[in-house]
């Protein structure tokens, strides 16, 4: 989930965007713990519960007009690897 948080950083760090950024779905602590009797972060229900937040947050962000327009958005949706010195100044002048 690192990516996830580095698309929200690099939303919130650019200058000359004014997003709010929804909040990411929450993590699953407790699903992590070894006592417990279920498949925990591998059980089927719970991995298709977090692909539709992990969905639904994406889309609010690529669906607000100012981030449709923010070209960072659009490398972490298109790229595969991921640039992690990458700074929002430097894509802009680009």
């Amino acid at each position: 989930m690192e990516e996830w948080q580095q698309v929200e950083l690099i939303i919130l760090s650019s200058p000359q965007t004014q997003v709010v950024v929804p909040p990411l779905p929450g993590k699953a602590f407790l699903r992590q713990l070894p006592f417990r009797g279920d498949d925990g972060i591998f059980d089927d229900n719970f991995i298709e519960e977090r692909k539709q937040g992990l969905e639904q947050f994406i889309n609010k962000v690529a669906g607000h007009p100012l981030a449709q327009n923010e070209r960072c958005l659009h490398m972490f949706l298109q790229d595969e690897i991921i640039d992690k010195s990458y700074t929002p100044s430097k894509i802009r002048h680009a």
